[in-house]
């Protein structure tokens, strides 16, 4: 692959996905939504890099977007789905269409409180990834210097 080409391969994603960890845990928001916006239009296929991408989204368009990839690529994660039900609940409460729950206020709270809980399952889920990289490039040190001593 030379130079000038852009790089597509799941290395290239992943260190994408595994950039766009630091630069969140490091408090920068807005470059951690472009390397996992830029991971998404690599690998659109994958609902990790969705939910990722849904901790860092600020609009109720893009919150969507996400949850409604990320249902579609996994139908059996039920609270992405919940949190899309909610956010559709949300969206006609703000709308001012009468909705048939009498708890709507408290729903659009819960619905708030929901994806912030998502959105640290993520973050807990990609910490996650980074300490077992980690732990891998440590071991492998570890095993060079023992080589070297042996």
């Amino acid at each position: 692959m030379g130079a000038a080409e852009p790089q597509t391969g799941d290395t290239y994603v992943d260190e994408l996905i595994l950039a766009g960890c630091s630069e969140l845990a490091a408090g920068r928001r807005h470059e951690a939504h472009n390397l996992w916006r830029r991971a998404a239009s690599l690998r659109p296929n994958d609902a990790e890099i969705w939910l990722a991408l849904l901790s860092v989204v600020d609009t109720d368009e893009d919150r969507r977007a996400c949850l409604e990839n990320v249902t579609t690529l996994n139908p059996q994660n039920e609270v992405a789905a919940q949190q899309l039900r909610a956010l559709d609940s949300l969206k006609s409460l703000m709308d001012g269409e009468q909705v048939a729950d009498t708890n709507t206020p408290r729903r659009a709270f819960r619905l708030r409180w929901s994806l912030l809980v998502l959105a640290l399952l993520v973050l807990l889920k990609l910490v996650v990834l980074v300490a077992a990289v980690l732990i891998v490039i440590g071991l492998g040190v570890m095993f060079g210097i023992m080589l070297n001593l042996v």
